[in-house]
């Protein structure tokens, strides 16, 4: 019997900067410069935790939009 993974849960909040790279091509180094500039807050953007850097998707998105208006 074979069985299937089908992943239709929520998207998660916080992906590594890894994976926000492949999503969006934004690289882990421009995620720091954001963060270093004060761009993107720790703890609402972005956050560093257990020295991996995660990028809360749905603020990043927040983000651009408002960089659109």
């Amino acid at each position: 019997m074979s069985t299937t993974l089908n992943h239709s849960g929520p998207e998660p909040e916080w992906v590594l900067a890894e994976k926000y790279e492949q999503l969006t091509g934004v690289t882990p180094m421009a995620i720091h410069n954001r963060r270093r500039a004060g761009i993107w807050r720790d703890g609402q953007h972005c956050a560093v935790v257990m020295r991996r850097l995660y990028v809360n998707v749905k603020e990043a998105d927040q983000w651009i939009r408002n960089q659109l208006s």
